[in-house]
């Protein structure tokens, strides 16, 4: 973060830079309650921390070799910015200066109405499901249906206060005429997560107009992630393609609310 408070546009202003996971914010700000003659500036000064939407987002399992346990963290944490800051550099704003910026900050998302297109390909709307998965399935009964593909990782995760998790991994699954690796994620509900773990980073933009072909705009769009969020495929589901650093990240989820947490 860098910081300029001794009025850089005027009297009792002050101008940030944060350097954030999402991007780069800059910020210009009124640091007095009413800029008159007899206001005073503050002995102590604070500089308020940065507020940006951050979507969930499925997190990227490292890769790790055949002799070590598998990172368990492939779904559902939620990313959050933070900045660390002492308390004698915060800057006191007023409610209608933090409701402008929160305003301001919001616009990072970009939310469209989905347009309804009845000439969608619907022959191609469930083929994510290899070999009829389903939502909420058994684990025994949807690992039998996965039995034509190699399987190369069944571990389970548990973590304080979170529902438990049982992932599933394969290889070398077609999927949209790409060779993917595909993760099946169970809660005590069944089958919540079916993913798709494309190799070639580059492929950001094929999956996203292809995803786009078959179910219609995206509800969110940012430069790193695109989103259907309107119930594609069934009621409360979504849908995510992610642009990670080792892959591409293709994600059909389900409600899992009321699943046992650890």
């Amino acid at each position: 973060m860098a910081s300029w408070y001794d009025n850089p546009l005027g009297k009792d202003t002050a101008i940030y830079l944060f350097n954030l996971e999402e991007g780069v914010q800059m910020s210009f700000y009124a640091t007095a309650d009413s800029p008159d003659k007899s206001y005073k500036k503050k002995g102590e000064v604070y500089i308020p921390t940065p507020e940006i939407r951050t979507p969930v987002v499925p997190v990227d399992v490292s890769e790790t070799d055949s002799a070590s346990e598998p990172s368990a963290s492939l779904l559902n944490p939620s990313a959050q910015a933070t900045t660390d800051i002492s308390e004698n550099e915060r800057i006191i704003i007023t409610d209608t200066v933090k409701s402008i910026a929160n305003d301001t900050e919001m616009t990072a998302v970009t939310e469209t109405e989905k347009e309804a297109d009845n000439s969608l390909p619907a022959e191609h709307t469930n083929d994510f499901r290899l070999n009829g998965l389903q939502f909420y399935g058994s684990p025994d009964a949807e690992r039998r249906k996965m039995s034509t593909y190699t399987q190369l990782y069944e571990y389970r995760t548990e973590e304080a206060g979170q529902p438990w998790e049982l992932i599933m991994e394969y290889g070398n699954v077609l999927y949209q005429e790409k060779n993917c690796n595909a993760v099946l994620c169970f809660t005590s509900l069944g089958l919540v997560g079916i993913n798709y773990l494309d190799s070639n980073t580059n492929d950001y933009n094929f999956w996203v107009q292809t995803l786009t072909e078959i179910y219609g705009t995206a509800d969110e769009t940012q430069y790193d992630y695109t989103a259907w969020t309107s119930s594609p495929v069934g009621d409360n589901t979504m849908i995510y393609v992610f642009a990670l650093e080792e892959s591409v990240q293709i994600s059909f989820f389900t409600d899992d609310t009321g699943s046992k947490q650890t």
